[in-house]
C-alpha cells in the first residue's frame, strides 16, 4: 500500500520518491487538505485497478493523517472493510508503516 501512497504523493506534490518516506509528515512536503484529497482519489483509483475492488478512504481519517504511513494504513483499512476482501496480511500492515 505504501508504494501506492508514494506514487500518488509524487504526482500531486511534484516531489521525488526519495522524499516520500513512511515517517515524513504530510506538511513537510506541502500537502494541504486539498492535496491530501487528491492523493486519496489517486490511491483509491490505483487500488481499484490492482484489486478490482472499489475502496473509499474515510474523510475523517484523511484529516487525522499526519504522515504518509498514516495514509497507507488508512488505505489498508479501507480495503479490509470491502466485503470479501478481509483483513490485510500483518506483513502488509508492517510495510504500510514502513517497517
Amino acid at each position: 500500500m505504501f508504494a501506492c501512497v508514494r506514487v500518488s504523493a509524487c504526482r500531486v506534490l511534484e516531489v521525488s520518491p526519495e522524499r516520500v518516506t513512511a515517517s515524513t509528515c504530510l506538511d513537510e512536503l506541502g500537502a494541504d487538505s486539498l492535496a491530501v484529497v487528491e492523493m486519496a482519489e489517486l490511491m483509491e483509483e490505483a487500488v481499484a485497478q490492482r484489486s478490482r475492488h472499489r475502496v473509499r478512504v474515510d474523510d475523517v481519517a484523511l484529516v487525522r493523517a499526519r504522515t504518509f504511513a498514516d495514509l497507507a494504513g488508512e488505505l489498508s483499512r479501507s480495503l479490509a472493510r470491502v466485503p470479501g476482501v478481509g483483513t490485510p496480511h500483518p506483513a502488509s500492515a508492517e510495510r504500510a508503516r514502513g517497517m
